[in-house]
């Protein structure tokens, strides 16, 4: 069962079995996992594929010591379970008939071909809900091909913007195409089990690799749908108002960032160059294509960073409210203040790699702190899972009328810019009643970014930015300076859902 510190998590009671190997599927469970979700990993006898991946200790190429494996797959425990020879289909009957999800790392389509599809695994549990995460999805005319991290960015439409006019297309750094469907896959995959929890169905979640990567980096489709752009590789230069740039300062890198047009007038200002900012010289540039003039900026940007350090530069910025960006190595990240007033890195005490500090869970909660445990040895825990099972029948077909998962939830929406309002959005498109609450004494910022080209809107009506991230809410504004406003947003916070 699971470990004491991890057993009072928020998804405590929800099991699951992970039946996927790699990158993504792992890291959805994994996600669950560390959150209090019960979580079996059924491995066939060499182990999931990330066992070889590396890095290793020493380079030994060790599968219990991979790095790769240890993080996609704490909080987990390992049975050895070939699924794919029918012998095993028995077994894995009796686990699904025990369990609320299952993840894989298929589409529906090879999963019939396995015996163990969604018509299946539902005949076993019809409570049972089947995320299957993949390159291009399931039942498309792309369905049935490989994918990779590199084919992400490429189709995606990464590579395209990444790296310099003059050289190849690069692919982004990291694995980070299949750890974002991961998170896309573990939030779906939430949502499933609470609508479950209300209407008692199980489903089939499908998530795409290639549509993650698109539905998490709009920007560039949006500018496309909008006005009719094609932004170029010019990914030394980063998006903003003017330009944004990452620049070396004496001790340490530091980004440098301006979204909106006042931010652009701040940051040129902190520099000391306001003329920048005023000469008409440099009016109209955009990061969107090469410019010379952007050169020009980043020579007298960086002229203006002499003297000071990363640090300095950074909390200088912040108070000036300014958007800067402190750069930190792998080292600083286990020194950083927030990481350690936060205890973000968790210690773990693995038997063959040793003492690891590994990322925690990413948020705070006021009412549970779930902390992950170390992976699993391969086949840890077979003895153990199998034990428990009993021969229980299938359970009731459910009855209930399925609505979206988040229907009859209320939210208010007070954020601005882009991480807040992503998070309501997908409340909204979850079922949930969002009202997002400006203010005319000082608007969302993102109203302002990218709106060139709209035709007859107000510019504060055309981004297609703030459009974007804000769809399917409802909007009011109030100066929530005034108490008459406040007490306007508590009394409807507090009204009786109809």
């Amino acid at each position: 069962m699971s470990e004491p510190a991890h057993a009072n998590g928020p998804l405590k009671g929800i099991r699951i079995l992970d039946i996927a190997e790699g990158i993504a599927g792992p890291f959805c469970s994994k996600l669950l996992g560390d959150l209090g979700a019960e979580v079996v990993k059924l491995e066939k006898p060499a182990g999931d594929e990330s066992r070889r991946l590396g890095p290793f200790p020493d380079d030994n190429p060790n599968p219990e010591a991979s790095a790769s494996y240890f993080f996609f797959n704490t909080s987990k425990r390992s049975v050895i379970l070939d699924v794919d020879d029918p012998s095993n289909h028995e077994t894995f009957a009796r686990l699904v008939r025990h369990y609320d999800i299952i993840v894989a790392s298929d589409t529906a389509e090879g999963l019939d071909k396995r015996g163990i599809g969604y018509a299946q695994i539902k005949s076993w549990n019809p409570r049972a809900i089947l995320t299957t995460v993949s390159g291009f999805g399931s039942f498309g005319p792309l369905s049935h091909y490989e994918s990779s991290h590199l084919v992400a960015c490429a189709v995606g439409g990464w590579a395209h913007l990444c790296g310099t006019p003059d050289r190849e297309p690069l692919q982004a750094g990291g694995a980070i195409s299949e750890t974002l469907a991961g998170a896309f896959a573990a939030a779906s995959t939430l949502l499933a089990a609470l609508g479950r929890a209300a209407h008692g169905h199980g489903e089939h979640v499908d998530v795409a690799t290639n549509e993650a990567v698109l539905a998490a980096a709009q920007m560039p489709t949006l500018l496309y749908e909008y006005h009719g752009l094609l932004p170029g590789r010019y990914s030394s230069i980063g998006s903003g108002a003017g330009a944004a740039y990452i620049l070396p300062t004496d001790d340490g890198y530091i980004g440098l960032n301006a979204l909106t047009g006042p931010q652009w007038q701040m940051l040129c200002e902190f520099l000391g160059r306001k003329d920048i900012a005023e000469d008409p010289a440099y009016a109209g540039i955009s990061w969107m294509k090469p410019d010379p003039r952007l050169e020009e900026i980043r020579a007298a940007f960086q002229a203006a960073l002499s003297g000071r350090t990363a640090d300095q530069l950074f909390h200088a910025a912040e108070a000036a409210r300014v958007p800067f960006g402190l750069i930190p190595d792998l080292a600083m990240h286990f020194t950083m203040p927030p990481h350690r007033e936060r205890e973000f890195f968790v210690p773990l005490a693995h038997p063959v790699a040793g003492d690891v500090a590994t990322p925690g869970v990413p948020f705070k909660s006021t009412a549970t702190a779930p902390l992950p445990f170390r992976p699993p040895l391969l086949g840890e825990h077979t003895k153990e899972v199998l034990a428990e099972l009993d021969d229980q029948p299938p359970a009731a077909s459910p009855t209930g009328k399925q609505h979206l998962p988040l229907a009859g939830v209320r939210v208010l929406d007070l954020s601005m810019f882009f991480a807040g309002p992503v998070a309501a959005q997908v409340c909204a498109d979850a079922g949930a009643d969002v009202v997002k609450v400006e203010s005319l004494q000082r608007i969302d910022g993102w109203r302002g970014a990218g709106t060139g080209g709209t035709g007859d809107l107000p510019s504060y009506e055309g981004s297609p930015y703030f459009n974007w991230v804000n769809r399917g809410k409802r909007d009011i504004t109030l100066n929530l300076k005034d108490p008459r406003a406040v007490a306007v947003l508590k009394r409807w916070s507090k009204t009786p859902i109809s």
